[in-house]
């Protein structure tokens, strides 16, 4: 005979049911999970997508550009594991948690009323069988909640080896891409790199189109005003013919250098808007990723206390079970150690909780960039660095 009242048997999620963090990521955070998502799966991943994005060819070799693709490629396959897999798993590891409730709501009363037909005094054969179907009854319910609890035990821990793993793989992906920047940033961003000399070069181009547009200038007039030698005859007319001729032949060579370097000046800065939004996304996505692992952090926990909530039913539900079945003595007793009212509002709290989750899980931020912009703020970026490093 089993007489364990003075045990209390957990049959509600009383060591979550008061966290609301317990089965939803606070929200910025799991916001910034989101946004680093959506931000990974648009960078590009092959030589022609990276073109398209770009307003001109930008500086490097092709084996350094390769290795960004190839890191690009491999967090953006992590990315999209993740949206199509984990997060709707992580999705329905919360329905699970409402789903539950919903049977708590239905079975708990009904096992409320079925023991409290049970007889203690039971003598008669007929008392004695009415019992037993009780107990059958009981058994059944609490077998079919274990059953749930234990499906959804083996889910949670799917999702929690899944985020895991996408922190694992994350982490490599930071490693790499951390390297890459060192790389870049040797190659681009310094003081003698690419983009300081196209900086230079442009510059440079700049004051010799003014130079050159100032000389252009004068001698449009001189031949424009060369006409007026012929009111001096009689050599007035020769002359002015021969200035005429070599200045108008002087401007039209310079106006043709002007062109020349008014179209490399072009696309000189059209490689240096390139370099600048590769070098700045390379920096943002380093920085994500330093960012993302705290985040990822926040989410491991939740998912850790469902798959605790889920191994406590199947052990609290299976120890019901037993009790019962050992025709426990003091059934009042019994029944308050199961605390099943107080466990059924336990439930409705942590149901609540879980379906928060769902309305923001699916939220998507989906950068709206387009290249202009982009350039503009790298060259909002390059301009702060430059300023951060005047400072030091």
């Amino acid at each position: 005979m089993a007489n364990l009242a003075a045990e209390q048997i957990d049959l509600g999620p009383s060591k979550v049911a008061n966290e609301g963090k317990a089965f939803v990521l606070p929200h910025p955070e799991w916001l910034g999970i989101q946004t680093f998502i959506s931000t990974a799966q648009q960078l590009p991943t092959t030589k022609a997508t990276m073109d398209a994005t770009l307003p001109a060819k930008p500086s490097g070799t092709d084996a350094l550009f390769a290795k960004l693709l190839t890191a690009y490629k491999t967090l953006k396959t992590s990315c999209d594991q993740f949206e199509k897999i984990t997060l709707p798993d992580s999705v329905t590891c919360a329905s699970n948690v409402v789903t539950y409730n919903n049977k708590v709501q239905t079975y708990y009363p009904a096992l409320i009323k079925e023991l409290e037909k049970y007889n203690e005094d039971a003598t008669t054969a007929a008392e004695i069988a009415a019992n037993e179907t009780i107990m059958k009854r009981f058994a059944a319910v609490c077998d079919l909640l274990i059953r749930e609890a234990a499906k959804h035990h083996e889910h949670a821990q799917k999702v929690y080896n899944a985020l895991k793993s996408f922190s694992a793989e994350t982490l490599v992906s930071r490693q790499d891409i951390v390297n890459l920047h060192l790389e870049f940033s040797n190659e681009f961003d310094t003081e003698e790199g690419v983009i300081a000399k196209l900086e230079k070069r442009i510059k440079f181009i700049k004051d010799l189109i003014d130079e050159l547009q100032k000389e252009y200038e004068h001698d449009v007039i001189v031949a424009a005003t060369s006409a007026t030698y012929a009111f001096m005859p009689p050599f007035g007319t020769i002359a002015a013919a021969i200035v005429m001729g070599v200045y108008t032949d002087k401007a039209i060579k310079i106006k043709a250098q002007i062109e020349g370097y008014e179209e490399e000046a072009d696309k000189l800065k059209g490689t240096l808007a390139a370099d600048r939004i590769v070098s700045a996304t390379l920096a943002s996505v380093k920085q994500d990723l330093v960012n993302l692992q705290s985040k990822i952090d926040a989410a491991l926990p939740g998912i850790g206390k469902i798959q605790g909530l889920w191994f406590s039913m199947e052990h609290s539900l299976k120890e019901a079970k037993t009790i019962l079945k050992d025709n426990v003595q003091d059934l009042p007793a019994f029944m308050a150690t199961l605390g099943l009212e107080n466990a059924q509002l336990e439930w409705k709290t942590a149901s609540v909780a879980a379906a928060k989750y769902t309305e923001i899980a699916f939220i998507k931020v989906i950068p709206a960039a387009n290249t202009k912009k982009l350039s503009r703020a790298a060259d909002e970026f390059m301009q702060h660095l430059k300023v951060v490093h005047l400072a030091k």
